[in-house]
């Protein structure tokens, strides 16, 4: 389908681009000088126009050459044909589209824009303009244009029938998307360059561009036609559907009926919406979920036809109703009627009209009309190589490779290449096919109830669906009659009898099993799982008489779940005497606890659940309990009689829906892809199977949550085996969710203000799921208690200083300083190179942004280096200026510690190969390096002992800023070091302290003291903590870590993991929930202190955080309404920071030289320190 930009647009650039009709020669000109600056060109060459003469010759560009020079226009039209209108094109062969050039207009008015003028963009350093470079905005728009081009073709997928059937055009394809990714690379390299020669480089790719982008588009129309010829014997040998969509035909030779039923009247458009989207989403978590029960298996390709025949359908109809409704209210006359109906998302506020609407829903469709031709596809493959095996084995199945019967379990099933993409595919349909009907669904209120025309008849979807009971059913029988399957599940069954006489079970429970993936290893190997044999062990062969797995009922029977009604959870839960806290329990009763309707858990309980329950549990067994919890077989209504209260309707109802919130919780914000995706199959089918037909609504979305962690599914091949590692070691979440409810309510209202998640899931997704766990937790009784004395002491922290005076939106350096810091920073980056800088060029510099030097820091500080210049140059410059940079980049690594980092002591020394707290680690290192670089630069050889005391004067008032400044961790670094028994025991430093500086270090000295437990510096952090935990205001700090981590060691070695049920006779042991309180509220005050800096330095409105500018406008809009406004206090200063990337850099690189230094010599502290005041004898 052609996608067409009707917009009419003066200044499009796509004007530039000229095509020439007849050919000419330069050298028929009279004049050498004429003929020395005119162009040659043949017949259809294109050029690109710079300049017309009022002579008639215009400056251009040839394509072809790239050559530039004068042209006569007149030889000329204009490339992309004007004035044709869609029916137009609707009526055109492809290679008169190709001759249009229409597919091209959007990305020659794009590359025209940028070509015409490329440096479009002022660009300003310290508020002085440097210069000029691109505008972003092209490239956007080049990109767009490609994408137009590819979609225009239909070659936006390359699983594309076309272009896997078309080698030539396969490769062009490839060509052209690598042009483009080659440009795009580009201009992340250069991003705000004002450099002529790299601006002249991204002009050279973008003619690249655009010539591949032609040779593309030609070699499109040519190989169109010539399948156009070929189309009849090209319908013969695919996938399709035959004889009135009744029959889906696998190839000429295999139909397979659909047995369609047909309405007998026309039925009503908003049911029918509702009925298509239903069966779509069942069939394809049919398709995602048990495409295992398909690969290699020749039989199931029956009733798998028909499932594939039956998306067909629903999509083709789906795109039917959409094209109907839009024609229904394009022709509707009161435009008032159009418009007034608006697309409301939750309750953001956030309104689209109906021509919005209509954009989204096209650019849905279109995306899911390419996904149903690629399923098509990969399915047909799919059959294909199914009996492929048939011929090739004789047999259906191949021999298994051994996999020993206690690993079954834990082995993973890795899909073909084709099955892997059926799985994307499905999922990729699943999330765009709910868009789309979202959309749809308004679109169809606006049209009060329209019934569908009768010049169509209508598929009854209700009466001739496939299940997904029948459809395992057929796919397992076709399992369980294969030799080698037999064979496994005697000798599982052999296996498990051994186990039951032994008093052990193989199968704990079945609950979840019957959602689980059947087969595990290589897809080749057809080895069945624990699940699988345990499914299949219950069923005899097809080919003996009377077996039970044909009989429906065996077959019902052998599913149904095991509840647990009879379970009492408080015999299991132990509570603490007073206050009746939960303390101990088992993890039964935690998820009854999660999950009971009576007493539904607040948000803490749920945040410290989902949180910390790997380690105590692992993912499988929450699945299980989960499951068990949600009831599918109604098993309440025979155990009513048994309860002290009647079990109602609404009440189990209730329960389900705790149930679905959990495993929102869990998908959305708790997901671990590397333990937990191997359950993301056995959840979706549970979704799927067991909870649709409960709550259809509910599960719906989380379907769509679920599809959106597919990612890249694990293949048999070794390039997909490493994308699926790579996929599993991300642990970024759809939605981070905030332990404190405090917190989460206020992410919610700034949502609404534009903010974002940091998470994957779109801005609506995301705020209409913090709406459900404000209903769900009654988040909307918390209360903020007002703290104005708590406000106060963490805006000045009693400190005689007043913050009109603090300058932190100005540079404390002269140009002279910062010409030599570069300078210093030049001979540290010409030395390690691209250790330091992968785009280092030689003397030429260009700042590098806070999280960059962190990484380059965090990277070279991992190498040895021998240095030969042990100068140290920081205490040259400004204290407060050092105080303010050091305060960024810590600021930077505290608010990048992900909570995971802090579980299971994942921060200690013993878990450092583990990676598994990286930002901790870099915090850690920065702490250290700076209390090694203050006793260095005090003690290093050389210095006068002037110099010396000046060095401590010098480290106290950058202490004393970064005191001001709100960094307690660069404070404890500087005065641990200062405090240091080898800087201490040196009496002439201290003897040369004036009264004041020493009662500054005093002063200094006790604010994060070890006395009473920290007691000076937790009651600051206290005033900190209970001011970010009110409504609108948040500031930021950088807290003392290492105090943090030495409260989370003394909760985990200080409290044992169980606890013993005083309840039991059996001495049973429970979880210690109560310790995992505690560690969940430490983690809490974390994230409660993560809040940034403004950077307005040179490269803060680049990199700052998009949240950061919300968070500082409502906390200082607040603050204003609490404090008198004759107090003049300057709220900005405690936000913003002007960055200095450059003396960032040079702290960075002054502490990593330290460490070198340092690596050589253990005790070298300790002999400086000697050799200034040797040891008394």
């Amino acid at each position: 389908s052609v996608m067409t930009d009707n917009s009419e647009d003066e200044d499009d650039a796509s004007a530039l681009f000229v095509t020439s009709l007849y050919a000419f020669s330069s050298d028929a000109l009279e004049s050498e000088n004429d003929s020395s600056i005119c162009l040659s060109f043949d017949q259809d060459e294109i050029a690109f126009t710079y300049n017309l003469d009022d002579s008639g010759w215009g400056e251009v560009t040839l394509l072809s050459s790239l050559k530039r020079g004068w042209v006569p226009m007149n030889y000329f039209r204009s490339t992309v044909a004007t004035d044709i209108t869609k029916d137009d094109i609707k009526s055109m062969s492809c290679k008169e589209l190709t001759q249009t050039r229409t597919p091209l207009r959007l990305l020659l008015k794009y590359a025209g824009t940028f070509l015409l003028n490329p440096q479009s963009k002022p660009v300003y350093i310290g508020g002085e303009l440097r210069g000029y470079t691109f505008d972003v905005e092209c490239f956007n728009g080049i990109t767009d244009g490609l994408r137009k081009l590819l979609i225009d073709t239909n070659c936006i997928s390359r699983s594309n029938s076309f272009v896997q059937t078309k080698p030539v055009v396969r490769k062009m394809r490839k060509k052209l998307l690598r042009g483009w990714a080659d440009l795009i690379g580009k201009i992340k390299d250069y991003m705000g360059t004002i450099a002529t020669p790299k601006i002249e480089y991204l002009q050279l790719l973008t003619f690249h561009l655009l010539q591949k982008a032609i040779t593309f588009l030609d070699i499109w129309g040519l190989e169109q036609d010539r399948i156009d010829e070929g189309l009849e014997y090209q319908k013969a040998n695919s996938l399709s559907l035959t004889d009135n969509n009744t029959k889906l035909a696998w190839n000429s030779l295999e139909l397979v009926s659909l047995d369609i039923v047909y309405l007998d009247r026309p039925p009503i458009a908003s049911y029918r919406v509702n009925e298509i989207y239903n069966q779509l989403l069942t069939y394809l978590c049919l398709i995602a979920g048990r495409i295992d029960l398909v690969e290699h298996n020749p039989k199931s390709f029956t009733v798998v036809g028909i499932v594939i025949g039956h998306i067909n359908l629903l999509v083709n109809e789906f795109f039917f109703i959409i094209k109907l409704l839009k024609n229904t209210l394009n022709e509707s006359e009161n435009e008032e009627q159009r418009i007034k109906n608006v697309s409301k998302y939750g309750k953001l506020g956030s309104q689209m009209n109906l021509k919005s609407q209509i954009g989204v829903l096209d650019s849905q469709t279109e995306k899911l009309r390419q996904l149903v031709e690629e399923l098509n596809t990969y399915m047909k493959i799919i059959h294909d190589t199914s009996f492929k095996s048939v011929h090739n084995h004789n047999e259906g199945f191949n021999t298994p490779t051994s996999i020993s019967k206690q690993d079954q379990g834990d082995v993973l099933y890795f899909y073909s290449k084709e099955g892997g993409a059926v799985v994307v595919c499905a999922c990729k349909m699943i999330e765009f096919s709910s868009n789309a009907y979202k959309i749809l669904k308004n679109m169809v209120n606006i049209t009060d109830d329209l019934v569908l025309p009768n010049n169509r008849k209508y598929p009854n979807y209700l009466e001739m669906n496939i299940k997904p009971e029948h459809f395992i059913k057929e796919c397992s029988t076709a399992l369980a009659n294969d030799s080698n399957i037999q064979k496994q599940v005697k000798s599982f069954k052999k296996l498990s009898m051994t186990a039951g006489q032994n008093g052990n079970k193989m199968i704990s429970n079945r609950s979840s099993n019957r959602y689980s993936v059947f087969k595990a290893g290589k897809s080749t190997d057809v080895q069945l799982s624990s699940s699988g044999l345990d499914f299949l062990s219950h069923f005899e062969s097809e080919s003996l008489q009377n077996s039970p797995f044909l009989n429906g009922q065996e077959f019902e029977d052998n599913v149904k779940d095991i509840s647990d009604y009879e379970f009492n959870a408080e015999q299991e839960i132990l509570r603490a005497e007073k206050s009746n806290n939960i303390i101990g329990a088992s993890f039964k009763a935690l998820v009854f606890l999660l999950t009971d309707e009576n007493n539904p858990p607040d948000y803490f309980f749920t945040s410290t659940f989902f949180l910390t329950f790997r380690i105590f549990a692992d993912g499988t067994q929450l699945l299980d309990a989960l499951i068990k919890r949600f009831d599918v077989n109604d098993d309440y209504k025979n155990h009513a009689s048994n309860y002290n209260s009647s079990v109602s309707e609404s009440k189990i109802r209730s329960r389900r829906k705790l149930v679905v919130k959990s495993f929102q919780f869990w998908l959305e914000s708790y997901w671990k892809c590397k333990s937990d995706y191997v359950l993301l199959a056995p959840i979706m089918n549970f979704f799927n199977e067991g909870m649709k037909s409960f709550l259809p609504i509910e599960t719906y979305q989380l379907l769509v949550t679920a599809s959106k962690l597919i990612g890249h599914p694990p293949i048999e091949n070794i390039n997909d085996k490493l994308n699926y590692y790579n996929n599993i070691s991300n642990n970024q979440q759809l939605l981070p969710r905030k332990i404190s409810s405090k917190l989460h309510k206020k992410t919610l209202s700034r949502l609404s203000l534009g903010a974002e998640t940091n998470g994957l899931l779109g801005e609506i997704e995301a705020y209409n799921s913090f709406l459900d766990d404000i209903d769900t937790y009654e988040l909307k009784e918390v209360e903020n208690q007002k703290a104005e004395s708590n406000i106060r002491a963490s805006l000045n922290l009693n400190l005689d200083i007043e913050l009109k005076n603090s300058n932190s939106n100005s540079i404390l350096l002269t140009k002279q300083q910062i010409s030599m810091i570069r300078m210093v920073v030049m001979s540290y980056r010409r030395m390690l190179g691209t250790h330091w800088n992968l785009k280092h060029k030689e003397n030429q510099f260009e700042p590098m942004d806070t999280q960059t030097l962190v990484e380059s820091w965090w990277g070279a500080s991992q190498e040895s280096w021998k240095i030969l210049n042990d100068d140290l140059t920081l205490l040259n410059f400004n204290g407060l200026e050092i105080a303010k940079q050091l305060t960024l980049i810590e600021n930077k690594m505290f608010c990048s510690i992900q909570a995971g980092e802090l579980l299971n002591q994942n921060f200690t020394t013993k878990k450092l190969h583990l990676n598994l707290s990286p930002n901790i680690q870099k915090s850690i290192l920065f702490t250290n390096l700076l209390s090694d670089y203050v006793i260095e630069s005090i003690l290093k050889p050389g210095l006068q002992m002037r110099q010396r005391i000046h060095a401590i004067k010098c480290w106290l008032k950058i202490a004393i800023s970064c005191l001001y400044l709100r960094n307690f961790n660069s404070l404890a670094s500087i005065m641990t070091s200062l405090q240091s028994f080898l800087i201490t025991r040196i009496t002439k430093i201290w003897e040369g302290l004036s009264d004041k500086y020493e009662e500054l270090f005093q002063y200094l000295a006790s604010i994060i003291h070890p006395n009473r437990n920290y007691n000076t510096y937790r009651e600051k952090l206290r005033d900190f903590l209970a001011t970010n935990l009110q409504e609108k205001i948040d500031i930021p700090t950088v807290p003392y870590l290492s105090l943090f981590l030495q409260d989370l060691t003394f909760v985990v070695d200080g409290n044992p993991n169980y606890r013993t049920n005083t309840k039991s006779f059996l001495d049973e042991k429970l979880i210690n929930i109560d310790k995992y309180f505690k560690i969940t509220e430490i983690i809490s005050d974390i994230q409660t202190l993560q809040v940034s800096y403004k950077d307005v330095g040179e490269l803060g409105s680049i990199y700052n955080d998009k949240n950061t500018d919300i968070v500082r406008s409502e906390t200082i809009k607040n603050l204003r309404s609490q404090f008198d406004q004759s107090q003049d206090v300057s709220f900005a200063d405690m936000f913003d920071i002007t960055g200095v990337p450059v003396l960032q850099e040079l702290i960075l690189l002054e502490i990593w030289k330290v460490k070198q230094t340092n690596a050589r010599d253990d005790d070298r502290s300790w002999k400086l320190s000697c050799a200034i005041q040797p040891r008394e004898k």
